[in-house]
């Protein structure tokens, strides 16, 4: 498997873990455009110093390690924030349909 399968299937999982933890957990996280805003932009702020932490721990732990231990997880919650501000967009746009 090369680096690009490997990282689109990490993508792939990770976003279907967000789109779970969400449907299942639909009372967990940001409900407001603000919050969701202020989680997103969050994630990104430290998404240079993980990406840099994932390259220490793959250097010294292996790629394996750095990819299941910070970059699933990270992606994994960037999917998750990111869903929750759609949600909070779609109940601006649409408040009464539930």
């Amino acid at each position: 498997m090369n680096a690009a399968a490997a990282g689109l299937l990490f993508t792939v999982g990770a976003a279907l873990l967000a789109l779970w933890t969400l449907a299942r957990f639909p009372a967990l996280g940001p409900k407001t455009i603000r919050q969701a805003g202020v989680a997103v932009g969050a994630i990104l702020l430290v998404e240079s110093p993980v990406l840099a932490g994932s390259d220490a721990i793959s250097r010294s732990a292996g790629d394996a390690v750095a990819l299941l231990l910070v970059i699933l997880p990270f992606l994994t919650l960037l999917f998750w924030a990111s869903a929750c501000l759609v949600r909070s967009l779609v109940g601006l746009l649409a408040p009464y349909v539930r």
